[in-house]
């Protein structure tokens, strides 16, 4: 979720907690909700695939708010969070992977500082840019939806070795049925379909 999510207040985030749960994390280890409903945002998931613990971490910048308020909203500052508790988020993990909501520079200040991250999936800024920042692949797919990103990870020697792909969104892709529930659900709501 990016800044623009949030012009809604918290009872807003808490419907679709209640409607994705189990299905699809709300993950941020650096957002609060100030008052109630306080929506419940898990700071990391953690996953295991194929033998490899994976962690996936949250994060966004506060500057990416320059232009929306929401009262509801604290954000802590991410570097103040992996300063703090990133290693110990990160425990146990073969594969460190940080979801960041913020600027490339700010993302390449937190990859400086904790080199451990393996991953960086970019939002917030909309370039359609992959930059190899040390040991850590920073990617972000571009704008209104043109491009799925796909990086395939390979381990090598103990690092992981990453390599992304832009894939155009035509409608050659086959349709991947959990995403279009979602689509039809809110174009069904959009029509004021009875029952949705």
């Amino acid at each position: 979720a990016g800044d623009q999510e949030f012009v809604e207040n918290a009872a807003f985030w808490q419907a679709q907690h209640a409607r994705f749960s189990g299905k699809l994390p709300f993950t941020s280890a650096n957002l609060t909700f100030a008052k109630e409903p306080r929506f419940p945002l898990v700071p990391v998931v953690k996953v295991v695939r194929e033998g490899i613990r994976i962690t996936v971490l949250g994060l966004i910048e506060p500057d990416a708010f320059e232009f929306i308020e929401n009262r509801d909203l604290q954000v802590e500052p991410p570097l103040a969070v992996l300063r703090s508790q990133g290693q110990a988020l990160f425990e146990g993990s073969d594969l460190q992977i940080l979801l960041f909501h913020g600027s490339w520079e700010m993302a390449r200040q937190l990859v400086a500082e904790n080199p451990y991250l393996d991953l960086v999936i970019m939002g917030h800024q909309q370039r359609r840019e992959a930059v190899q920042v040390g040991q850590t692949l920073l990617v972000e797919n571009g704008y209104a939806a043109e491009f799925l990103g796909s990086v395939k990870l390979t381990e090598k020697g103990g690092e992981w070795q990453a390599q992304h792909q832009l894939i155009p969104i035509t409608k050659n892709l086959p349709v991947y049925p959990f995403a279009r529930e979602i689509v039809d659900h809110y174009y069904q709501q959009l029509n004021g379909e009875p029952g949705h």
